[in-house]
């Protein structure tokens, strides 16, 4: 049996998803984009430097998003992992979701290209990645 490591894991998580392309068409923009994210809530994961990290942003129709998150980290024989959470307000520049979060989340600031993956179903909600400052996936539900 192949010896899993942090770095195979990292590597897992980074490569695309097997079997997924962008949905047919452009990913979605402006009013489609809005509808989407507006009301609704992002849940989904990425891996950073400080760990393997869950995340949920909510987004409120007029225009303030919150955050909740979780870092879990495997630093050899010091396990940890911590909580916290983040607001900030979130608009729609053309193809793409902008957050400005406050102070302490602030790196994950700025705007994300939101693509849709095939070949995946989720119910009442859009499995994504998102791409910009950071790399996230997870689902887009309302």
């Amino acid at each position: 049996m192949p010896k899993i490591t942090p770095l195979t894991i990292f590597v897992a998580l980074a490569a695309p998803t097997a079997g997924a392309t962008a949905v047919t068409g452009a990913p979605p923009a402006g009013d489609a984009l809005r509808t989407m994210t507006a009301g609704g809530e992002f849940r989904g994961f990425t891996r950073t430097l400080r760990g393997f990290e869950d995340h949920i942003w909510r987004f409120s129709p007029d225009g303030r998003v919150s955050a909740s998150y979780t870092v879990r980290a495997d630093k050899g024989m010091s396990n940890f992992h911590f909580d916290g959470g983040a607001s900030g307000s979130w608009s729609i520049e053309g193809d793409r979701m902008c957050v400005r979060w406050s102070a302490r989340y602030h790196p994950a600031s700025g705007c994300y290209a939101i693509v849709v993956l095939a070949n995946v179903s989720v119910i009442q909600g859009h499995y994504v990645r998102l791409i910009g400052p950071g790399a996230f996936e997870g689902t887009v539900q309302r």
